[in-house]
């Protein structure tokens, strides 16, 4: 559901798997799936993994009625309610990449209507987003 050649940062998964408050089983899980050699790169040290491009080719397509599910899972959990803007956005969300990952999810969960959650965003600067 990521872009490709996207850096995840480790807490956005922590929060979108539900872990933010199970900090040693988020580890197990990460450690188990670094293992497998799950993510092309990154890790506990550099605080992000990025994934195989094969992944993309394997896992459900877009008119999978659980994607738009998951893309909208994301924009709940994503703990910031200031994107696109660079003083108070927090790294995923940060800036015209934050501004360009949110219009990605955004996409994506309203094809499915999943968009509900939205209200809770105060600050969305979009300047740079072009797709």
């Amino acid at each position: 559901i990521f872009m490709e050649d996207e850096r995840i940062p480790l807490d956005i998964l922590q929060r979108l798997w539900g872990l933010a408050d199970k900090r040693a089983e988020f580890d197990r899980t990460l450690v188990s799936l670094l293992r497998r050699s799950m993510f092309v790169e990154g890790g506990r040290e550099q605080g992000y993994v990025k994934l195989h491009d094969i992944q993309r080719e394997v896992l459900p397509g877009s008119d999978d009625p659980r994607v738009a599910g998951w893309h909208a899972e994301v924009l709940r959990r994503c703990g910031s309610t200031h994107i696109g803007v660079e003083e108070e956005a927090a790294g995923y969300w940060m800036g015209s990449d934050g501004g360009r990952r949110f219009v990605h999810h955004a996409t994506k969960a309203a094809f499915g209507g999943e968009l509900g959650e939205l209200a809770q965003v105060k600050t969305l600067s979009l300047g740079g987003c072009e797709q």
